[in-house]
């Protein structure tokens, strides 16, 4: 039993931990503000080509 709740906690980590994309997009968003964030955010959301 505990090797389940250990692979259920991990799972949980990896499900909820931000990734690359979202960090890039916050990271912008921090360093020039909101408005370039609304423009910029849906391609990385999944409208990329």
């Amino acid at each position: 039993m505990p090797e389940l709740s250990l692979f259920f906690a991990t799972s949980v980590a990896i499900t909820v931990a931000p990734g690359p994309d979202y960090l890039s997009v916050l990271a912008r968003d921090v360093s020039q503000g909101c408005a370039v964030d609304r423009v910029w955010a849906p391609g990385w959301a999944g409208w990329r080509t």
